[in-house]
């Protein structure tokens, strides 16, 4: 199971929206390194290049825990190095883009979200698109 991957797509419901958060996305994938990335057989909606980047219209959050790779988003203006124990912080609405580097690849899990919750933790200044990396760890 070395470059394996694993990925539930969930379809969010305007009942679900009502708890104030509800999951649209989990996953993990092992990256080997020179595999080409991203693969390509998500849904179309979160397809894309790591040229030219995405925008999505949710919330993600990206932990790293194996390898390292590049961070760049519209917020933060330039690429930046990340590396096992980086939580990447992806914002509805927001130019993002990260690869691993093919010389080591990575190991990725992730979780997408929306809600009232999330915005509320926005608004409050919680979380920002302005620090969208965190070092919590292995």
């Amino acid at each position: 199971m070395e470059n394996s991957k694993h990925l539930k797509y969930l379809a969010v419901s305007q009942q679900d929206l009502l708890w104030g958060l509800a999951v649209n996305s989990v996953g993990f994938q092992n990256i080997a390194p020179g595999m080409s990335y991203p693969p390509q057989d998500h849904p179309s909606r979160y397809v894309f290049s790591t040229d030219k980047g995405r925008v999505l219209n949710e919330y993600q959050l990206v932990y790293i825990t194996r390898g390292r790779g590049r961070f760049a988003s519209s917020s933060i203006g330039h690429s930046v190095s990340v590396s096992e124990g980086d939580l990447l912080m992806l914002f509805p609405g927001e130019w993002h883009t990260y690869s691993p580097d093919s010389d080591s690849g990575w190991k990725e899990f992730w979780i997408g979200f929306q809600g009232e919750m999330a915005d509320t933790l926005m608004s409050k200044g919680f979380i920002s698109e302005s620090k969208p990396i965190f070092d919590v760890g292995i």
